[in-house]
C-alpha cells in the first residue's frame, strides 16, 4: 500500500496490519507497568460515602423546610380567601337585614367555616363596613388574616 509522510518527514506505512501491530505494542506497554492500587490505605476509606451522605442530608433539610414555607404560605392564603369572601357574605347581609350585626357575623362565621377557618373576630365597624379576622391551621402553625367589606360610599366617606 501507500506510505504516508509525516510532518517530520519519516515515512510510515499507511497499511491496517501496521496501525494493528502499533495499536498492539502500546497494549503490551501498559500491560508491563506495575498494578495501581485502587483504594488508598491511608486511612480515607469510606470518606466519600460519608461526604455523600452528608450532602443528602443537607439537601434532604432543604426540601423539609421548603415544603414547610409552602405549607404556610398556602395556609395563609386559605386565610386571606376565608376572611374575603366572610367579610363579603357579612357585609351584604348586614346591607339586606338593616343592621343584624348578629346575623351578618353568623353568615361571616359559616362562611370561615366552609372554608376551613375559624372565625376570631367579626366587627362593624360602621356605614355598613363589617371586618373580620381568620385564623387557618397549617403545618406549620397557624395563619392569620383580616378583611373588611362594605358599600363603595362608605369607602369614600359619604
Amino acid at each position: 500500500m501507500g506510505r504516508a509522510v509525516t510532518p517530520r518527514g519519516d515515512a510510515r506505512a499507511s497499511s491496517w496490519r501496521g496501525r494493528a501491530r502499533c495499536g498492539a505494542s502500546l497494549l503490551q506497554a501498559q500491560r508491563a507497568r506495575p498494578p495501581v492500587a485502587l483504594h488508598r490505605e491511608d486511612g480515607e476509606r469510606g470518606s466519600g460515602t460519608v461526604l455523600a451522605l452528608g450532602l443528602i442530608a443537607v439537601v434532604v433539610l432543604l426540601m423539609l423546610a421548603l415544603g414547610l414555607m409552602a405549607g404556610a404560605q398556602g395556609g395563609r392564603w386559605r386565610a386571606q380567601t376565608a376572611a374575603d369572601l366572610a367579610a363579603l357574605a357579612g357585609a351584604e347581609h348586614l346591607l339586606g337585614a338593616s343592621g343584624d350585626v348578629d346575623g351578618a357575623c353568623a353568615v361571616a362565621r359559616e362562611a370561615v367555616e366552609r372554608n376551613g377557618g375559624v372565625l376570631r373576630d367579626c366587627a362593624h365597624e360602621g356605614a355598613g363596613v363589617l371586618g373580620v379576622a381568620v385564623d387557618c391551621s397549617t403545618p406549620a402553625g397557624r395563619a392569620h388574616a383580616t378583611a373588611r367589606a362594605g358599600p363603595t360610599t362608605a369607602r369614600w366617606g359619604r
